[in-house]
């Protein structure tokens, strides 16, 4: 299987919208040499991203440190509310994260957060500490 960002080595980029992207058969991204100084992804409404793309994708996203994101847009997707709790542990210093429209996550929670407030809220609803 091929990767998309295989081998890319960015180091300035700090935003990235994939946002609508169409996924070719075979190949998977691995965000995790990008994400390091990235502070805004949008990985929303991607088509033709089976589960398990999408998995890979999450995988390779919590496969690093990503310090520095602070707005993450997931609308649109697969995310499962375990991998959203992952998501939260390990981008402390989110700000925005958009889930809207992920039927996979329960009423209630399929919003856009915008501001440490609101985004910390939705921590603890998580039950994930601040």
């Amino acid at each position: 299987m091929q990767c998309l960002f295989d081998g890319l080595s960015l180091p300035k980029l700090q935003s990235l919208n994939l946002c609508d992207v169409s996924l070719v058969n075979g190949i998977e991204m691995d965000l995790s040499m990008l994400v390091e100084n990235l502070e805004e992804l949008d990985i929303s409404w991607l088509k033709n991203c089976s589960d398990s793309a999408f998995n890979c994708i999450l995988t390779s996203l919590l496969g690093s440190t990503g310090e520095k994101l602070k707005v993450l847009h997931c609308s649109g997707t697969a995310i499962v509310m375990s991998q959203l709790r992952a998501l939260l542990r390990n981008f402390p210093n989110l700000e925005t994260l958009n889930i809207e429209s992920c039927r996979q996550l329960p009423r209630g929670i399929k919003r856009k957060y915008e501001g440490k407030f609101e985004v910390t809220a939705l921590r603890k609803k998580c039950a994930l500490s601040a």
